[in-house]
């Protein structure tokens, strides 16, 4: 019983696909300004990667459920 309780919280963690996606734009779009000192552009790019990493895990764990579902037909 405890091991789901750690899984719904490390998915409570998990920000969704959609959420990710609009982080990642709002990282560009204040990357995109010149004035920006170079310490907050190394800090932006590197949360990018962290959000980049757990949308392409998430979209893993997507195409697995799907193989899944298209192997029980």
């Amino acid at each position: 019983m405890d091991e789901k309780k750690t899984d719904n919280k490390k998915s409570e963690e998990k920000l969704k696909i959609n959420e990710i996606f609009d982080k990642l734009d709002t990282i560009v779009r204040e990357m995109e300004d010149p004035g920006l000192p170079l310490e907050e552009s190394f800090e932006h790019y590197t949360e990018g990667l962290k959000l980049l990493k757990q949308c392409n895990e998430s979209i893993e764990q997507i195409e697995q459920k799907i193989e899944i579902l298209e192997a029980d037909k």
